[in-house]
């Protein structure tokens, strides 16, 4: 049976697709945990996640591309982890005898799914009642606040044209405006804050842009970055294929004080930066919109995100016709 699924992360897709048949939304190996205060990030296979009854709720999964007897005890440690930040947690594994192996993930409230091309069979679910496992204030810090500004913005955004994932331990998610434009958030752990904004990437569209932009549109668009509240930043940079090479071009910069710099420097500066095939522009213009994450009920994040993606459509608009 192994021989059907060539690595683990074949099974992905089998269990993303039984969760959103049940209306989860699914993250497949794009969720980052920290199990401990100074351990390291771990990375959790499938996580589901959807509101039930005006609360998140959420699934994650381990999965392991073995046996049931092997791949229970290889999971366990995992697993365990796992249960201290999240509700409801799964064992993975190709269907077979269980034997006894399923014995202690009853003991423990951990639930159990076989999964095999076209068909996931859950076995045991999870009671996570019985030994209480979740260390509440880690939920609270590391899980919760994350998707419920994930849920509340795909609820802002509608399905269609809704990205989401995360890097490091950074999640965020997009609404794709036209082409490589986007309303976007990102959640900034070292600051406890949310970044919401628009977010313009991909070099050809950066050249088309380039392309259609005149130093005569520099003061239209400097007026629309003036209209901005105080509160926003614009930075404009270049991003290496290899990690940590980013270089700024312009920016942090204030809008509403130094909106003609802004527009005057993302024009030159991003058309000299295309002479450097290695490098890609990537274009911030955005604001702090929650630095109380633990604290705030879905409604406010609803509430801001639409007031956010409010304060910007004059510059979405400016893009648009240039894209």
């Amino acid at each position: 049976m192994s021989k059907e699924f060539k690595e683990e992360k074949d099974m992905y897709e089998a269990l993303a697709k039984h969760f959103q048949g049940k209306g989860y939304e699914v993250l497949k190996d794009k969720f980052w945990i920290r199990p401990h205060a100074k351990g390291k990030l771990r990375r959790i296979d499938i996580l589901a996640y959807k509101w039930k009854n005006k609360r998140v709720h959420e699934e994650a999964i381990e999965c392991k591309l073995m046996n049931p007897v092997e791949g229970v005890s290889t999971a366990l440690p995992q697993v365990i982890d796992s249960a201290t930040n999240f509700g409801r947690t799964w064992v993975a594994t190709l269907p077979g005898e269980t034997v006894n192996s399923l014995t202690q993930l009853e003991r423990l409230g951990i639930g159990y799914i076989q999964v095999s091309p076209g068909k996931v069979s859950p076995v045991l679910h999870p009671e996570p009642e019985k030994l209480r496992l979740l260390d509440v204030d880690r939920y609270v810090a590391q899980v919760r606040p994350v998707l419920h500004v994930l849920l509340s913005f795909r609820d802002f955004s509608g399905k269609s044209g809704f990205l989401c994932g995360g890097f490091q331990d950074t999640p965020w998610a997009a609404e794709s405006v036209k082409g490589k434009l986007q309303h976007n958030i990102c959640i900034d752990w070292d600051n406890g804050t949310v970044v919401s904004g628009l977010n313009l990437e991909d070099k050809r569209t950066f050249e088309r842009l380039m392309r259609n932009w005149s130093s005569a549109d520099d003061e239209s668009f400097a007026k629309i970055l003036r209209q901005l509240p105080k509160e926003y930043s614009a930075r404009v940079r270049q991003e290496r294929k290899r990690p940590n090479k980013d270089k700024n071009l312009c920016g942090p910069m204030a809008p509403h004080k130094n909106s003609l710099a802004v527009a005057q420097e993302l024009r030159k500066s991003v058309t000299k930066g295309m002479r450097d095939k290695y490098w890609g522009p990537h274009l911030w213009i955005s604001r702090v919109v929650w630095d109380t994450l633990s604290a705030l009920e879905p409604d406010d994040y609803h509430d801001q995100l639409r007031a956010t993606r409010s304060e910007l459509d004059s510059v979405f608009d400016f893009f648009k016709n240039k894209i």
